[in-house]
């Protein structure tokens, strides 16, 4: 099975003559850092003045994938810190790849989770986009899958996130 974590693409144009580009991420799959940097990347190419990125109803996916694609519009800093129990303290960094400045806006509801709320609080603590739609749904664990007998598998959470400024969002959302 192949996922297509693009899916939908396309310019919306406001009343007075601006464009703005709108990418829903359906999900933080693998290359969903470099799907987004594409769509954000043909948006400008086609005179995008905002970007909307859409994440409602995105369930979340990879860590990897969710500071790929923060990196997208932050340039430095902190995307996302990990501690857990028996986890030492991870710091993931924006990777300097910004590809945008333009006005940002994400859209959440209590849908978007995990790797979703990973993107919107680093976004939102670098003051680089406004977050618009309902609180969001407050998963901030790392699970880790362990590989078991006759192909079954055990899911553990071996740690909790934190958005940069700090903020515990897990059952609390944003």
């Amino acid at each position: 099975q192949i996922t297509i974590p693009i899916k939908s693409l396309r310019m919306l144009t406001t009343s007075d003559g601006t464009k703005v580009g709108y990418v829903e991420l359906s999900e933080f799959a693998v290359d969903a850092g470099d799907r987004v940097r594409s769509a954000v990347e043909w948006t400008t190419r086609q005179g995008a003045r905002w970007i909307i990125l859409d994440l409602r109803y995105n369930p979340g996916g990879l860590v990897t994938e969710a500071v790929a694609v923060s990196s997208l519009f932050i340039k430095e800093g902190t995307i996302v810190t990990t501690e857990g129990l028996n986890s030492p303290q991870e710091v993931y960094s924006a990777s300097g790849e910004q590809v945008t400045r333009l006005p940002l806006v994400v859209l959440v509801n209590q849908y978007s989770a995990s790797a979703s709320e990973i993107v919107s609080g680093a976004l939102q603590d670098h003051e680089r986009a406004t977050l618009i739609g309902t609180r969001t749904y407050g998963k901030a664990t790392v699970q880790e899958v362990v590989p078991m007998p006759d192909e079954a598998a055990l899911k553990l959470t071996i740690a909790v996130y934190r958005t940069p400024d700090g903020r515990n969002i897990n059952a609390r959302g944003i």
